[in-house]
């Protein structure tokens, strides 16, 4: 300039993308020789929400996980995560608490889920993270699985007066467990109609509970007893529990002819 009116124009152009520190009021000052003047534009950025990543989770139970949902959006607006269809909101439900960090640079945010208690596998299920502001509102989901070492209750057979026992071990595990029974001498018991013993397995029910049948195939006799060992194992660990087999064979009373 100036043009025929005696207009200039000056603009203020960015060399790189807008960060937030850029966000704000800018002043534009002129001055000549008879005096001054000044105007004030507020710059703004709007950007729609997009979620750059919200990943499963694997958790044991007991355990405090976080949820973690990473978003780019300008301005923030509101982040809502929500399980079984019901959102969850931290003011009301002390289970939970959601922190959100940000922006970065180019404008990303961070909200985590906390889980503040225990987890318990009622627990697993789909999240979903949703992300909003004025020009758009998305979502994604994350897969929480909620597993459980394995756990043994106590096998309950001591002493066995038939003559063919079952040994039962019940166990609460997920994922699935691997079940195994030892012999007293240590070696892993081999299930079949021709072998000694007979291994069958029930389960889970809806608790997470499996149920392993050893059971003699044929009368026992006293080079049996011993301590019986059931072992199982998971991806998350292992238990296992000794039975203490006794033999108490009947007494038999038989005849004397020569008395």
């Amino acid at each position: 300039g100036p043009d025929s009116n005696f207009m200039f124009v000056s603009s203020l152009q960015f060399n790189g993308d807008a960060t937030p520190s850029d966000l704000g009021s800018y002043t534009c000052n002129a001055t000549n020789s008879a005096g001054t003047d000044q105007r004030t534009t507020d710059l703004s950025i709007t950007l729609p929400p997009v979620i750059q990543q919200f990943n499963d989770v694997i958790t044991l139970s007991g355990g405090s996980p976080s949820l973690i949902c990473t978003f780019m959006s300008a301005p923030v607006g509101t982040v809502v995560f929500s399980f079984g269809g019901s959102a969850i909101d931290p003011a009301t439900n002390t289970a939970f608490n959601v922190m959100t960090t940000g922006p970065s640079p180019t404008f990303v945010y961070t909200s985590t889920l906390v889980f503040l208690r225990g987890t318990v596998v009622a627990d697993e299920g789909m999240y979903t993270c949703m992300a909003s502001n004025g020009a758009a509102m998305v979502s994604d989901q994350a897969m929480l699985t909620v597993n459980v070492v394995p756990v043994i209750q106590p096998i309950t057979v001591n002493t066995v007066t038939v003559l063919r026992p079952v040994l039962e071990c019940t166990v609460r595990a997920k994922p699935d467990p691997t079940i195994v029974w030892l012999s007293p001498s240590g070696q892993q018991i081999v299930s079949g109609p021709r072998n000694t013993f007979t291994i069958t397995e029930t389960g889970p029910d809806g608790n997470f509970n499996f149920l392993s049948r050893l059971e003699f195939n044929r009368d026992a006799i006293p080079s049996d007893q011993g301590t019986y060992t059931c072992s199982a194992t998971n991806s998350e660990g292992s238990d296992q529990r000794d039975a203490v087999v006794t033999i108490s064979l009947p007494v038999e009373v038989l005849d004397n002819p020569d008395v």
